[in-house]
């Protein structure tokens, strides 16, 4: 028998999948994703890191390499 995921490994993953949705809607501008989850943009740049989330980088990164 496998075993059921838990609540906030769910949560962790669900919360993972709508800021990447939110990013690619806005074609990468985290400030407008944060908009669209009615988030802070700090707030979201926060759950960004605590969650491990790998975005794409943004067009100011790729213009500075």
């Amino acid at each position: 028998m496998a075993a059921l995921p838990t609540f906030y490994n769910l949560v962790r993953q669900y919360k993972c999948e709508l800021i990447l949705a939110a990013v690619a809607a806005a074609n990468g501008n985290r400030t407008h994703a944060a908009a669209q989850l009615g988030l802070r943009r700090t707030y979201l740049l926060k759950l960004i890191r605590e969650l491990g989330v790998q975005l794409p980088p943004s067009h100011t990164q790729r213009e500075k390499v």
